[in-house]
């Protein structure tokens, strides 16, 4: 007699089709991982001895606040660190086993592909926190413990844990080790001090202050700051990562600069209720300092699609194209943009608070603005041809600080007056110069300034070499065959991926 062929439980099923078949691969490859389980199980581990003592010391009528504070540190490392580094190599083990062509080639989009893998990630750090959870409830019944107040901080450590996995998914997609392995270790160091900072705050009993009240405007206007901060961290970074696998038809080079505009503006709102100007003016300078860094870098590409896109729109479409463009011609349209805003949100500021504008705080402003141009004129005039030109910019702007610490430190070791001025063709210099020199604040402003004026100068006249050459090509019939000749005068950068 046969055997009857098995049947499958009714109870059981797999994954909806409507989920992203990105997230579902994802998922079911990252589950099956040794260090999510090594993760989950460590986490346990703990955690049943964190509530093994304190359940004794609440038996003995003691106070359990450096277990709260071990509790609270175990649980930042695991979320802000552990499980952000998974997403360390999600898109270059794509390009490295050459398969991120075969996934180009299905219909998932770019933004799809690098949004699915972050979502898979961050659903494995929820089904972790998820396991967590009773451990929490549990330290309640012991007593001592807020469980709103808990909960609230529980909710704040995985939103930072969700933006840390997508700047590493974002930068996932560089080619450079290096890079990515400075970031992850400067991803270590930042969690460990988290840790201990966590541990300190927790014991002086910071973290067990109330939620504010309803009626308090002004706090819940800091936390909406922070919540549009950590939502654009996690859109534009993930954007950052598609734009590095996606064609260059694409342009996400559009909404991630538009989305910045919008955040900056919300965040810049938040005086309105009461926000100090100090603090929204420093959250909007972080927000236009990440997406002018990504527009001066970005490569350029010629596809007369794209630009013909706003030219179909008039004189709105063109103006529009001057900060909105892709490649880093148009990025040094938006940097300008974003310099004016800075130049009269900070202005501004100062009227609200009734201050003067003196020397040294002009001088800091235009050190600011130098300090970020002036790579991007050196990579202008010396390094045209290069192929990774983020990388260029990281490097070159890591040289400059080492460079300009060095020289503080001689100008403090050594007894020899005005070794600072070495430097004072770096912007970057100015922030010392400033304090070191105060009674030549209007001397050094004049040099600093001089030297970022010539900075925009140089990618001022390149940017405009290039609108110029792309009108001039999409004005000229039969301009599509000719688009990799075109690129090659153009630009000699590489269209590939930023690596």
């Amino acid at each position: 007699m046969a055997a009857a062929a098995p049947t499958a439980l009714p109870g059981l099923r797999d994954f909806s089709d409507r989920l992203s078949p990105m997230l579902v691969k994802e998922l079911r490859q990252g589950m099956r991982t040794k260090m999510f389980t090594a993760a989950f199980i460590v986490v346990q581990a703990v955690m049943i001895l964190i509530a093994f003592f304190s359940s004794i010391a609440a038996g003995a009528g003691m106070r359990a606040e450096g277990l709260s504070g071990v509790f609270w540190g175990m649980l930042v490392f695991v979320l802000i660190f552990v499980m952000p580094l998974r997403a360390f190599g999600v898109l270059s083990n794509e390009m490295r086993d050459d398969t991120m062509e075969t996934i180009l080639l299905t219909r998932l989009s770019a933004w799809r592909i690098v949004f699915g893998k972050w979502l898979a990630l961050v659903t494995q750090t929820t089904l972790l926190l998820c396991a967590i959870l009773p451990y929490v409830v549990l330290r309640y019944w012991l007593g001592g413990v807020n469980l709103a107040v808990e909960m609230f901080w529980l909710g704040a450590i995985w939103l930072a844990s969700c933006l840390m996995t997508a700047i590493l998914a974002g930068f996932s997609g560089q080619r450079v080790f290096l890079l990515r392995a400075a970031l992850a270790l400067g991803l270590l160091v930042g969690a460990f001090a988290l840790c201990m900072m966590v541990v300190q705050v927790f014991i002086s009993g910071y973290m067990r202050e109330p939620i504010p009240h309803s009626g308090d405007t002004a706090a819940w206007a800091y936390y909406t700051d922070w919540m549009i901060l950590i939502l654009f961290g996690i859109y534009f970074f993930l954007d950052f990562g598609a734009s590095q696998i996606a064609p260059e038809a694409a342009n996400l080079s559009s909404r991630k600069r538009l989305s910045a505009l919008v955040a900056t503006a919300l965040v810049l709102l938040s005086g309105l209720a009461g926000v100090v100007e100090a603090f929204y003016l420093t959250l909007a300078f972080l927000i236009m300092v990440v997406t002018v860094v990504d527009a001066l870098t970005e490569p350029v590409t010629f596809v007369p699609s794209v630009y013909r896109r706003f030219f179909r729109c008039g004189w709105l479409g063109r103006l529009a194209l001057l900060i909105f463009g892709p490649g880093w011609p148009y990025g040094f349209g938006f940097f300008l943009c974003c310099a004016g805003l800075c130049v009269w949100g900070w202005i501004s500021a100062q009227g609200l608070v009734g201050g003067r504008i003196g020397v040294e705080d002009w001088l800091m402003l235009v050190s600011t603005i130098g300090t970020v141009i002036w790579p991007v004129a050196w990579i202008r005039l010396f390094h045209q041809k290069a192929e990774r030109t983020f990388v260029h910019y990281v490097v070159i702007q890591l040289i400059v600080c080492v460079f300009g610490m060095l020289l503080v430190f001689l100008d403090a070791a050594v007894d020899i007056h005005g070794v600072l001025w070495v430097g004072v063709f770096l912007p970057y210099v100015g922030f010392f110069l400033a304090d070191r020199y105060d009674h030549s604040s209007g001397e050094i402003l004049l040099l600093i300034g001089t030297m970022t004026a010539l900075c925009f100068a140089i990618v001022g006249v390149a940017a405009l070499r290039h609108m110029l050459r792309v009108r001039r090509l999409l004005a000229e019939p039969g301009t599509a065959p000719e688009v990799a000749s075109a690129v090659a005068v153009v630009a000699p950068e590489s269209p590939g991926p930023e690596s």
